[in-house]
């Protein structure tokens, strides 16, 4: 009896060790992700508009992108990112003040800085951003639409916190489970193009892009099962059709956010898709 409780000893401590060796391995590889820098990243020239039409659209694109989940309502930022906990093994990172007022990035960013940022998942420094999602979809006109809205947004007064990465989302980095925008982003992709609005596929497809940063591509199955109605209702009230409720991360208002256009354009292109998939 006491060999085998010495051999469970020998192989757990072995496991343990190894363990420790594979995390203090993905440790190391996530600090090195995490801190990385993008050397001569080339920006693209933006259009900036600034008439309120561009402005007003900007703000909706904005919207629907979820910028205020994680920069909250006023866009003046938000102490420890939702999508951490607080705890001393994750960390907790602030999402930036975005506005011109005290702490804000707002009065400082060129039109540069927005296009690296939004765009690129870049920071004016030039090492990518801890925890943001790609917007690299968005075409030029309304990415530019979005820079007008934010160049004019009221100052708000709210300093960053410093961020404070913990052991395990370093690791977790360092597994490539999560990884900086800046890091899935292919630089050399042609420039995305908004087709026009309408009610069509192919402007679904492009607004259905804001949903990829969490589901797959083949996320159009799921809404393929359901009609036009049954859709449209399930995003403004995060409810299915057979009562089930959508997770605290689809029930933000950026969802309720999407017009009727929107919304039909989504199920169309989702009923194209499925149906070519089904050939």
């Amino acid at each position: 009896m006491l060999r085998l409780a010495r051999w469970f000893a020998i192989v757990l401590g072995g496991f343990v060790g190894l363990f420790l060796v594979a995390f203090a391995a993905l440790y190391v590889i996530g600090l090195g992700r995490l801190g990385a820098t993008v050397p001569n990243l080339a920006i693209e020239t933006v259009t900036i508009p600034t008439d309120s039409a561009a402005i007003n659209r900007g703000e909706h694109v904005a919207t629907i992108w979820g910028c205020r989940n994680c920069h909250g309502a006023d866009l003046g930022g938000q102490a420890g990112n939702p999508l951490l906990s607080g705890t001393t093994l994750l960390g907790s990172v602030s999402a930036p003040n975005l506005t011109p007022g005290r702490g804000g990035i707002g009065g400082a960013y060129t039109d540069t800085d927005w296009v690296r940022a939004i765009r690129h998942g870049v920071r004016s420094d030039g090492r990518g951003a801890v925890l943001m999602y790609s917007a690299w979809a968005l075409s030029d006109a309304d990415l530019g639409d979005v820079i007008a809205y934010l160049k004019q947004l009221p100052a708000v007064d709210r300093e960053e916190s410093p961020a404070r990465v913990g052991p395990l989302y370093v690791a977790v980095v360092g597994a490539g489970l999560i990884s900086p925008a800046a890091s899935t982003i292919d630089l050399d992709a042609p420039r995305p193009v908004a087709p026009a609005a309408a009610l069509s596929p192919v402007y679904g497809r492009y607004v259905s892009t804001m949903c990829l940063s969490c589901h797959s591509e083949r996320m159009y199955r799921s809404i393929a099962e359901l009609s036009q109605d049954e859709f449209s209702n399930a995003m403004r009230s995060g409810v299915m059709p057979d009562g089930e409720r959508f997770s605290p991360a689809m029930t933000t208002p950026n969802f309720a956010a999407l017009t009727d256009l929107e919304l039909e354009a989504i199920w169309l292109y989702a009923q194209e898709a499925q149906a070519a998939a089904d050939r």
